[in-house]
């Protein structure tokens, strides 16, 4: 897992009874660049309504 006396780990939950162990050692900044540019804009309501359908089917 590379991780040192002092790093940061977080438990993710991956579903009910289940949950991950991960290293938490970079900074989010860090992931500039990493996914390519966006081919649009989205706005934070459009975001918004995106993130709220999925959880309803998730549930």
């Amino acid at each position: 897992m590379d991780v040192d006396a002092g790093d940061r780990v977080e438990f993710v939950q991956i579903e009910a009874g289940r949950s991950e162990l991960i290293a938490a050692t970079r900074a989010v900044r860090d992931l500039k660049g990493r996914f390519g540019k966006p081919e649009c804009a989205v706005w934070i309501d459009e975001m918004n309504a995106a993130v709220a359908e999925e959880a309803a089917r998730a549930h």
